[in-house]
This record gives C-alpha cells, structure tokens and sequence, in this order.
C-alpha cells in the first residue's frame, strides 16, 4: 500500500475527508541510453544511436550501421521531509542494467532502413519517505520505500520516405514488477489508542503495451527537426500477495511527446525540445477530472542539451539542463470495480511546490566502430501534502553504456 493511501487511512482520524485507494502511480519516467542523459534526454531532435527507438524512432533512418549496445546505471534518491514541524529523512539506492539492444541497417533505393530491437527500463518505481510527528491529537510515523522497474520488450523501424526525410514506428510490450514496504502507525495522545497500523511487504506486477511514432528531418547537413507522439499506454497491476484481494486494476496515460531542433558543429552540437502531455479529458472525455487536478491540464516541459568535442581526441563533453511542470502522477490509476482516481480526489492531494528540475554531465570516446560513455545528472522537486508534510526530493543517476558497431 502506497504511503498516500496509508496517509489516507490514518488523516481520517484527524478530521480530513480522505477516500480509500485514492492515490495515483508514482512512477518515475528516467529515460534511455547515456548519450540522451547526459544531454537532460533533451533527444528528440538528434537520438544518434540506439535508444532512438525510444526518443525518436524516424530518427532510426540515419543510423546506416548495425551494431550492438548496453549500459547499467545507479539510482540514488533522497527525501527530507517536514510534518508539522518535525524533520525526517530517508535515503534509497540500487544499481540497474537498464538497456540493451541491437539494431542494423538495409540499404534501399531511397535512403536508410533501419530495424532495431531492445530491452528497456524508462520507468521506475523507486520512492521512499519517512516522517514522523504530532497532527492534533495523534502521533504519526512512516517508513515507506518501493523499488523495481516497468521494462519495455521493443520493436522498432525506422526510414527514410524522401531525401533528408525520415519516420518510425515503435510498439513494445511492458511488463515489470514493484516491491514495497510500508510500516506505519497512529496513536491518539488523548486517549492512547492504536489507530491504522500498517506493515506491509507487498510484490505487484505489471503488463501492457507503449506505441511510438517519430520524425525526423534533416537539411543542409548540420540541422535537424525531430518529433515524438507516443500513444495513451495502458498497464495492468496486480497485487502478488493476495493481502488485499482487490489491489488490482489498470494504469492509463494521455497522449504525450516532443518536438525540437538541433544544431550540429564541427566544435559544437546543440539539442532543444519542447514536451507535452495532452489533458486526461482528451482520452477519457466522460471522466470528471477536478479542475485542480494537474490531469486536467497540458503538461510542458523543455531544455537545452550541449556536446562539445575535443578537437581531435575522440572524446566529448556533454551537459544539459530540463525542466518540467511536475506532476508526481504520471499514470491515472483505476481499481478493479471503481472509478478512476485523480491527484486532487481526497484530501491526500498533492500539491506541487517546486517543479522538477534536472542538470546533467558527461563524457564521451567515439571511434567509428567503439564508443564509451558516462553521465550524471541530479533532479530535485518539492511537494507539500495536505499542507502538512512537505517534501524535497533529490533523485540523482550515474550512467555507463558501450556501443559496438560493425
């Protein structure tokens, strides 16, 4: 059980309205590939190797080689938290191997062809929180992690229809699993009574499917137009445990993508994008989304990403810098039998009082058939529930791919 709805259950003795189930996955979307990270996944408009075929699959088409990829990542996340007053903190860390893939070109009378496939982890579920403090008459304490990933089997094209013109398609298969532990407690000052107690150690597991369509042009050799459209996803979960019978449902997203432009200089490269996520109401038009709710709204983001080489060292430096309209939601989340959930539904809503912000750096050795590369980048957000437990949030990553090409 997610700490907002254990948040949920205990704020009911304290007076606030609150409603059983009603929070929201609070999924991370990280990204793919080193290369992107490093420049704050500001990608859309350059994705120069394989993870294009998240980013952007029309940027496929300009990738006339074939050759083989993988990296591994470390995850960090750090939240100090205020309730009422008292300060608390809590730490999570674990080392992944996020991507692997292939992909390979076939020559065409009208340009490239290239087909990749690749096994992905974007999403993560990575969270912890602990607090601890006095709300009126009761004491409150949770200790609260998860960890795992939503892993993408995908498929992926890309080519180019007319000179300088390429699209793309990718459709992937998600599964993935998510392991928790919540222990939390509640008791009355006045009266000395127990109230909610929770301490779970539950396993969920996920299924669906992502679909992507890219675009990408090139002119005048040095610039490029990309864009993005991926599809509403939708995910299946369901509790391994069997503790809560009806823990289970369907995870749904609006429409989402980018657009942006990139540069490309013998002593410089620059990457820019625009992000968007369409409004819930444009996919689930009968719904009865609280104009509160950030899913009733177009969430933007954007950045800037810069690689400058070494003259010629065969060696790069990168960094970037993005941000976001920061909706810790990234998923509406429907229970088995009941009606959708949306962040502002309860009084456990939360409000988002510094949007997300993320800066990036790294390094890269390219030769024509080798490259080895490493980032790091460290996002931070702060949000604030019920107005009284605030949140600052520090997820950091380190990344390290190789790439083969033959």
């Amino acid at each position: 059980m997610h700490f907002k709805t254990a948040l949920a259950c205990l704020c009911i003795t304290a007076g606030m309205v609150t409603t059983s189930y009603a929070e929201l996955a609070m999924i991370r979307e990280v990204g793919v590939g080193t290369s992107a990270f490093s420049l704050a996944n500001n990608y859309v408009a350059i994705s120069q190797d394989q993870s294009a075929i998240y980013w952007n699959p029309g940027a496929l088409a300009f990738l006339p080689v074939r050759g083989f990829s993988f990296s591994t990542d470390i995850l960090s996340s750090h939240v100090a938290t205020d309730f009422n007053g008292t300060s608390d903190a809590s730490d999570l860390r674990r080392l992944r191997l996020p991507s692997l893939g292939f992909m390979t070109a076939v020559p065409t009378s009208k340009g490239g062809l290239t087909f990749a496939v690749g096994f992905q982890s974007p999403y993560v579920f990575d969270d912890n929180l602990r607090y601890s403090g006095q709300h009126a008459d009761s004491l409150y304490n949770e200790d609260y992690r998860s960890y795992g990933n939503l892993n993408f089997y995908t498929g992926a094209f890309g080519y180019q229809i007319a000179p300088g013109l390429g699209i793309g398609g990718a459709f992937s298969l998600v599964s993935g699993s998510e392991k928790l532990r919540d222990i939390s407690s509640h008791v009355s000052t006045v009266t000395g009574d127990t109230g909610m107690n929770y301490n779970d150690d539950l396993t969920y597991s996920y299924i669906g499917y992502d679909f992507r369509l890219g675009m990408m042009y090139a002119f005048k050799e040095a610039y490029r137009i990309g864009a993005r459209l991926v599809f509403p996803q939708t995910i299946w979960f369901k509790n391994q445990d069997n503790v809560y019978p009806d823990d289970k449902g369907m995870l749904y997203s609006s429409f989402s993508g980018a657009v942006g432009a990139s540069a490309t200089y013998p002593f410089l490269v620059i990457s820019t994008e625009l992000r968007f996520r369409a409004p819930y109401d444009l996919v689930l038009p009968d719904e009865q989304i609280p104009d509160t709710s950030a899913a009733h709204n177009v969430n933007l983001g954007g950045g800037i990403g810069v690689e400058v080489p070494l003259g010629k060292t065969n060696v790069s430096l990168r960094g970037g810098y993005s941000f976001d309209q920061y909706d810790p939601y990234t998923f509406a989340k429907e229970y088995s039998g009941e009606s959708w959930s949306w962040s502002s539904d309860s009084g456990t809503a939360t409000e988002t009082v510094l949007d997300r912000h993320l800066i990036t750096a790294g390094i890269a050795y390219t030769t024509s058939s080798f490259s080895i590369e490493a980032g790091y980048g460290m996002q931070f957000w702060k949000l604030k529930t019920n107005g009284t437990l605030s949140e600052d949030h520090d997820f950091s990553r380190f990344s390290l791919s190789m790439s083969f090409r033959y």
